[in-house]
């Protein structure tokens, strides 16, 4: 049983206990857990929580049903006030170690959930359509539903988007959704894992689609370039 004392730079929290180092995902300041120790980390080993003994003062339950398993966030399970309280401290700390120190600084700035406007889905046909992101540490793609960060311009997509992937042969067997969130509506670029050129049926359902959710511009970015397949208006 260990006290989580702090967070890492990749969002680990870090335990210190019998002259051994803890690093542990998911863990939350002030924790007190049960851990199975993994592999060596630098100057400790990796842990995973078998057991929340008594949960810190700062940790919450998480917004997205998808949490631990997609590799998108790590953070979800402490609150919004530690999290910003923390992020402040490692500046402190980074500036500290250079040399500058007694510096007045500000608070963080928190950005409420749902206004992330710039995501990269991934597409995966060889896992059953998987649409989503990827797994933490891993190639494998969480097939997600729902992610209460990004703008609800582009949840709304989730769905929708794994639909037109599954129907879009040219995207090969992986391929990347780049999906942003514009004043003038949500631009999309389409990038397959290998040299593809769609053919005219898939042109045309592409330009269906953005016709139908009322995109602003859809893409394709192969190795041969970027192109414009469907402009209906400038992404602004």
């Amino acid at each position: 049983m260990v006290t989580v004392d702090s967070l890492g730079m990749h969002g680990d929290g870090i335990a210190n206990a019998d002259g051994a180092r803890y690093y542990i995902p998911y863990a939350a300041p002030g924790d007190i857990v049960d851990l199975r120790v993994g592999a060596k980390r630098e100057d400790g080993h990796v842990a995973t929580i078998e057991t929340i003994v008594r949960p810190g003062p700062g940790r919450t339950a998480p917004a997205c049903r998808h949490f631990e398993t997609c590799g998108g966030c790590t953070l979800q399970h402490i609150d919004t006030a530690t999290v910003a309280d923390i992020k402040r401290e490692l500046v402190a700390v980074a500036l500290s170690r250079q040399g500058f120190r007694d510096l007045a600084i500000r608070p963080t700035i928190s950005v409420p959930p749902g206004q992330r406007r710039r995501v990269r889905f991934a597409f995966f046909r060889a896992q059953k359509n998987a649409f989503g992101f990827s797994a933490a540490r891993s190639n494998q793609i969480i097939d997600i539903s729902q992610c209460p960060v990004t703008a609800p311009a582009i949840t709304d997509l989730i769905a929708p988007l794994k639909t037109l992937a599954a129907e879009i042969p040219s995207l090969g067997r992986r391929a990347e959704f780049l999906v942003t969130a514009t004043d003038s509506g949500i631009d999309l670029m389409l990038r397959p894992d290998k040299r593809a050129d769609p053919d005219m049926d898939e042109r045309m359902a592409l330009a269906a689609f953005a016709e139908r959710h009322d995109l602003a511009r859809i893409g394709w970015d192969a190795p041969q370039g970027y192109e414009p397949l469907a402009a209906r208006r400038a992404p602004a």
